[in-house]
């Protein structure tokens, strides 16, 4: 097996290199392209939770132009939510499911670091009550049924005063009567909720523990992607290339001279990777934050 580098200068624009070398290679494309795919599906978490809360809100704007009740029918709103919610369990489920495969992969094979990152969410399943509901809902609802079984939309005056402004809330609920009618729900999880959950209360604290576990997975995916970044740099960045500038790839040639692998050489992935850890950053207020239609000044 013979290992090559499109170089793009020379007679034949190709340069011969170790079977070490091209493994460095090959490992450090498949870092960055996995830590990708994981920001990628991290990121459709996030997306799903945002459509949620704007469906939630949208529940509230409804209700101020005097569409509830009356013009809408009352389970369509409560299955609007159960619809967002659905999508936002289905993209954890994918996120939590794939999580390690690709942490394993970003060091080529080795476990150390996922196995940390399931150590550190399994405490966190301890200490919080909603990430286990919420981890078992997910089953419930890919197997059984839907989440919301009860929702509530009016509003009232902030102060007795008849001119005082009014306040549009909506709550949606699960009750632990439905949930009790799936033999498979996880027991313990079943037994210590109690008999009504605000379901978007608990989603919330719920995105803020999957936050929490992907800016854990960032730290210790931070230097195999810095090492990453400094293999492939020398070689996609090179000095020597010039003119029209073709695709570089590394590739493994067989005896018999036929292709049996080929690496792409870029760091398009490692600019993505930045793009949504920026826009997906560590969250701190999710579960202390509130929205309001007061002026901000």
């Amino acid at each position: 097996m013979k290992f090559y580098i499109r170089t793009n200068i020379g007679t034949t624009g190709f340069d011969e290199i170790s079977e070490n070398y091209y493994e460095a290679l090959k490992n450090s494309f498949f870092c960055l392209l996995n830590a990708y795919q994981l920001e990628q599906k991290y990121d459709l978490v996030v997306s799903n939770y945002i459509e949620l809360e704007l469906e939630f809100n949208s529940v509230l704007v409804n209700h101020l132009v005097g569409r509830y009740p009356g013009w809408i029918n009352h389970l369509e709103v409560q299955l609007g939510i159960n619809r967002r919610l659905a999508n936002f369990l289905s993209t954890c489920k994918t996120y939590v499911d794939q999580r390690d495969r690709h942490l394993v992969l970003c060091f080529a094979g080795d476990k150390n670091a996922a196995m940390k990152i399931k150590k550190f969410a399994s405490s966190l399943y301890e200490e919080s009550a909603d990430y286990r509901l919420m981890e078992a809902l997910r089953n419930h609802v890919q197997h059984h049924s839907l989440a919301v079984h009860e929702s509530k939309i009016g509003g009232s005056r902030r102060t007795s005063d008849l001119n005082s402004d009014f306040e549009y809330k909506a709550g949606f609920y699960l009750l632990k009567d439905e949930i009790l009618k799936n033999k498979k729900f996880k027991s313990s999880v079943r037994d210590e909720m109690p008999d009504k959950v605000d379901i978007i209360s608990a989603t919330r604290s719920y995105m803020s523990v999957l936050n929490r576990i992907q800016i854990k997975a960032r730290k210790e995916l931070d230097p195999a992607i810095e090492e990453a970044y400094v293999t492939l740099i020398d070689v996609v960045r090179s000095e020597k290339s010039e003119g029209l500038q073709l695709a570089k790839y590394a590739i493994s040639i067989d005896e018999d001279k036929n292709e049996v692998e080929r690496i792409p050489l870029l760091l398009t992935h490692l600019e993505e990777i930045k793009k949504l850890k920026k826009k997906n950053p560590e969250l701190l207020k999710i579960e202390r934050g509130h929205f309001s239609t007061d002026p901000y000044n």
